[in-house]
């Protein structure tokens, strides 16, 4: 199911269609022309589930910023009474939660038939063009301890105002500050992709009916080398990946403690071999110094969490220089 929740606005696809017309919208856009950067009906969908979520998720921001034309209320009617997300709802988690879908559609649709009283105004954002450190760039620091680490900027975040600083980890501790060298030479926190071949065998499944699943003769052993088969093709592939464990910090926050760090340098990191992956958020010096400070034990309490197998990583180490861009 591709959304979190059942409300108009909930879930990755939803929002992501909603704040791209937002977004248009508040850069000075017109109608005409964000419904040509931005088509309707929309393309890109995946399923009817997915088509109902973009397209009701359409209809509500061009409500709100007072577009809503006729065709975009035909769509909206039409796929309501076509209930793909109703059903799907109803069938995978109950009639309590298709009923509260359709509770959200009926919102919608008394919503965009009567026009907006009260239509958004394009927001300014002030966003951040003065950067405190530029990606690649390796930030030394040193604890309270007298421990000196170090840290790598691996990509910045940008959306809006907001601006996220992205720091690697690199298990470089010593008594003197590092000298790049000793950086590239240091290993980077990271984890393996978890590997799961159930979830291809049932997203395979999901694509039978039962009484069809019982016609097929060997269809249990169909699913269950196709699993094998893609446990051995995604072990291969993922074998050389990794994904990197993240500082996160914000521009506002990283402003009060920029002074605490020293660029030493920068790594030549090659973008295609950088993955990122789960991160922690930081707010202030003396939280960044204290993870460092506690850094083994916070690994192994990661790694101890009970979690379902197919969730399940393993935190370690891996050489930095298989980030780097290969040298000629």
């Amino acid at each position: 199911m591709a959304t979190d929740g059942v409300k108009i606005i909930d879930g990755d696809t939803a929002y992501d269609t909603y704040n791209e017309i937002i977004d248009l919208y508040d850069s000075g856009e017109t109608a005409e022309s964000i419904r040509e950067k931005k088509p309707f009906p929309p393309e890109g969908y995946v399923d009817d589930f997915d088509y109902e979520v973009m397209v009701t998720a359409y209809a509500q921001a061009f409500w709100e910023i007072g577009f809503i034309g006729d065709d975009i209320i035909a769509e909206v009617k039409r796929v309501i009474e076509a209930g793909a997300c109703v059903k799907s709802w109803t069938e995978e988690c109950g009639a309590k939660a298709g009923k509260a879908r359709q509770k959200e559609l009926d919102r919608l649709w008394t919503k965009i038939n009567s026009p907006n009283p009260k239509i958004r105004k394009r927001k300014k954002y002030n966003k951040v063009t003065e950067f405190l450190f530029e990606v690649n760039d390796v930030l030394a620091f040193q604890s309270s301890c007298k421990a000196h680490y170090a840290i790598v900027l691996a990509d910045m975040f940008r959306y809006r105002n907001i601006c996220d600083y992205c720091f690697f980890i690199t298990d470089y501790k010593g008594s003197l500050p590092p000298t790049i060298e000793q950086v590239r030479k240091s290993k980077v926190l990271g984890y393996k992709p978890p590997l799961s071949g159930n979830n291809i065998a049932d997203a395979l499944a999901g694509m039978f009916s039962a009484e069809n699943i019982k016609n097929l003769e060997g269809f249990a052993d169909m699913m269950n080398n196709m699993q094998k088969n893609f446990q051995e093709k995604m072990e291969t592939e993922t074998a050389s990946q990794i994904l990197l464990k993240l500082i996160d910090i914000s521009h506002k926050e990283l402003k009060k403690f920029v002074d605490k760090f020293d660029v030493i340098g920068k790594l030549n990191l090659d973008k295609t071999k950088i993955q990122l992956g789960s991160s922690q958020c930081i707010s202030d010096f003396e939280e960044l110094v204290n993870h460092f400070d506690n850094l083994e034990q916070h690994i192994e309490e990661s790694n101890n969490r009970q979690l379902p197998a197919d969730l399940k990583v393993t935190e370690e180490w891996f050489d930095i220089e298989r980030l780097l861009r290969n040298q000629r």
